[in-house]
């Protein structure tokens, strides 16, 4: 196990976990933990909490140093304050200390470890019987620069918020983050069939699926159909709905152990 790539895919398939899992606990894509085994992606943002994830050593995934499993029972030093040295990847890792220290700045975090800062709306966007909305910013998430790139996002035009009800899943879980391409001043014909958007109507804010009929109206539907009955919104009730925006990415957050 010479690399970061063959350290990283022999601890996921010991664990027994496919890439969309590991991506899951952590909030990033199932190609996210693929370029990094295929080696296209030689570091990452998020290497302490893959480590993390894993159960391992950010220092050993990193750079194969060290025991992969701590010896100390109680975890000793967090994989975001390992002392660590100038390679790119464990840069990353000093980033995170530094952060934690109050050595450097949230911009100069931004900038050591390629990404940006999104605003996170504390609202609920509804998989279930819809909840009202309210635009508070409660914080501001750091989201890797080449991720966004990928999606075709403009940083100005994103930001996440988070999940709440069943009647997305398995494709979004309650308490999922969900990262939405802004869409203010698109108009509802801009809607691509089946994907899944955030809108309000009728003063609630919800996260579904939307299907175009040859009528003009649209449905609404759920991905758990078994426990949520799907809704048509007329053409006559359109008017009442404002698109807010399409969810590109639900990231679950990892379990706290």
């Amino acid at each position: 196990m010479n690399t970061l790539a063959d350290r990283l895919r022999h601890r996921r398939k010991e664990l027994k976990l496919s890439q969309e899992d590991l991506g899951k606990k952590i909030g990033v894509s199932q190609s996210s933990i693929g370029n990094i085994e295929s080696g296209r992606n030689r570091s990452a943002t998020f290497l302490p909490q893959l480590a993390d994830a894993l159960g391992i050593s950010a220092l050993w995934l990193a750079e194969g140093k060290g025991p992969m499993i701590s010896n100390n029972p109680l975890g000793g030093q967090s994989n975001a304050s390992l002392s660590i040295d100038n390679d790119e990847a464990t840069r990353i890792l000093a980033a995170n200390q530094a952060l934690k220290a109050g050595e450097i700045s949230l911009e100069e975090y931004a900038e050591h470890t390629n990404s940006i800062a999104l605003p996170f709306y504390e609202i609920k966007a509804s998989c279930g019987t819809g909840e009202l909305t309210f635009e508070v910013i409660s914080h501001q998430y750091f989201t890797d620069k080449n991720e966004l790139n990928r999606l075709g996002l403009k940083p100005e035009h994103t930001f996440w918020c988070r999940a709440a009800g069943d009647s997305m899943e398995p494709t979004v879980k309650d308490g999922d983050r969900l990262l939405v391409e802004q869409l203010d001043g698109h108009s509802l014909t801009d809607i691509l069939n089946n994907r899944i958007y955030l809108f309000s109507w009728n003063g609630e804010l919800f996260c579904k699926r939307l299907i175009r009929q040859m009528d003009g109206s649209l449905l609404v539907k759920s991905d758990n159909s078994e426990n949520h009955r799907d809704t048509l919104i007329t053409t006559e009730q359109i008017g009442q709905m404002k698109l807010i925006g399409r969810v590109r990415q639900a990231h679950t957050p990892p379990t706290m152990l």
